[in-house]
């Protein structure tokens, strides 16, 4: 919702995790490269679209090709969720949970401490 707080409660054996939160506007185009701010390759990536009754999609680093899954354990189908993770973007494909054109997404990459 518009003007909501986001907060984190990290537990003290995480604390070093970092967390990069992005909110960008779909155009409907694939694929896509959305920025992070990690500079490095995210152990998990989360994209929720703000509006409500949509799925949230979810990609681990040790993900394989262009997979990725809703966060109910389905898989999107082909290439359309999150395609990949690098060290300075995600990209994503034209699934309505990732890209619809003019809605508000929010990303979430987090990355383990050493």
């Amino acid at each position: 919702m518009p003007g909501q707080d986001i907060r984190f409660v990290i537990p003290t054996s995480l604390a070093n995790v970092r967390i990069s939160y992005v909110e960008y506007t779909g155009n409907g185009t694939t694929p896509r490269n959305i920025n992070h701010n990690l500079g490095d390759i995210p152990d998990l990536c989360v994209i929720v679209k703000k509006d409500s009754g949509f799925l949230a999609v979810q990609r681990f680093s040790g993900f394989t090709g262009n997979i990725s899954q809703y966060y109910n354990g389905t898989l999107v189908p082909g290439s359309q969720g999150i395609r990949g993770l690098s060290a300075t973007q995600v990209t994503i494909g034209s699934d309505l949970n990732v890209n619809q054109n003019n809605s508000v997404f929010c990303m979430i990459c987090f990355k383990a401490g050493t």
